[in-house]
């Protein structure tokens, strides 16, 4: 037996013995998690002051974690309600979300990478949009000093009323690691290529994207983070090409003066080559946690190209188990 084939069987026989023992007893749930959230997202006009709130949306969720020794499983329930100005209930302004994770720590030791599958799906009231999503996620260490993430995505999505029905499929690889004589820098990278197709369209989008992170640790409590971005959008029809950019650079600021209390502030910005378009926004939260079981915060920004403000309250409440 070569050194391959022997190391592939050390692998595979406790792989097999570990099925095998999973088929001959009945799986049982020998742990739970239960935790709860509620959010309340508001947005308003900028010029206009007077008129605060544009949409108000009140969002409550539910998570639950199943072990059964060999596969795990993280779910999260949430339901949506959005509200006009006057707290009238908008058209079709319920909506539920599930996301589920599916994986095994047993598996990912005996074979040494970590293997995901996540999924989620959303409905809007009436059935007028709704999202359907599979992604799975494979993940290994490189000699200790960086991480790689291969990933595919498959979606299915209709994002309004009046919109058709499109499919999204593509695959991402994402590097991300810290340097041995600066471990205080850390660093990340993401590559991601996509086709788009819009039922009943005849032209296929693609979407090809680069994105490049570096996070600096100046102390326990205190950390800067830098970003860029960079989305190329083409647009295919028989034998013509319309092509576009979309350029983004970003800066935030963390700091935990305390165990109870944080703070983010951030500042990005938005470059378009298909009007020439140049965008400044930004935004902060704040967060306080008594306990270590929930927690309290408060997020406000201003949203790009649109001449609007948001803020959003959420509370979180991890019940144990």
């Amino acid at each position: 037996m070569t050194f391959g084939a022997h190391n592939l069987a050390c692998k595979l026989i406790p792989l097999a013995c570990a099925f095998s023992g999973a088929a001959a007893a009945t799986p049982e749930w020998t742990e739970f998690a239960i935790s709860a959230d509620s959010t309340l997202f508001a947005t308003h006009v900028v010029p206009d002051r007077q008129q605060r709130i544009r949409e108000a949306r009140v969002a409550s969720a539910l998570n639950l974690a199943l072990d059964s020794g060999l596969f795990q499983l993280d779910t999260a329930y949430t339901l949506q309600s959005r509200v006009d100005r006057n707290m009238v209930e908008a058209r079709n302004g319920v909506s539920e979300q599930l996301r589920a994770r599916l994986h095994s720590q047993a598996l990912d030791q005996m074979l040494g990478v970590q293997l995901g599958v996540n999924a989620d799906g959303l409905r809007v009231a009436g059935g007028d949009s709704y999202r359907s999503r599979l992604a799975p996620v494979l993940s290994a260490s490189i000699d200790g000093l960086a991480r790689i993430d291969l990933g595919y995505e498959y979606r299915l999505e209709k994002p309004a009323e009046n919109a058709v029905e499109s499919t999204y499929s593509g695959y991402s690889v994402q590097l991300e690691g810290s340097l041995p004589w600066a471990r205080d820098l850390s660093w990340s990278g993401r590559y991601s290529n996509a086709d788009i197709f819009d039922d009943g369209s005849a032209f296929t989008r693609n979407v090809e994207s680069y994105t490049l992170v570096s996070t600096y640790r100046f102390s326990e409590s205190l950390e800067l983070q830098l970003s860029a971005a960079v989305q190329e959008n083409q647009k295919v029809l028989e034998a013509v090409t319309e092509s576009s950019q979309q350029e983004r650079y970003g800066t935030s600021l963390a700091w935990s003066p305390s165990p109870l209390l944080s703070l983010g502030l951030r500042l990005n910005a938005l470059e378009q080559s298909l009007d020439d378009s140049r965008e400044l926004f930004g935004g902060g939260e704040l967060t306080f946690s008594p306990q270590p079981s929930w927690e309290l915060s408060f997020s406000y920004g201003l949203q790009p190209a649109q001449e609007e403000a948001a803020w959003m309250l959420r509370t979180r409440y991890d019940f144990g188990g």
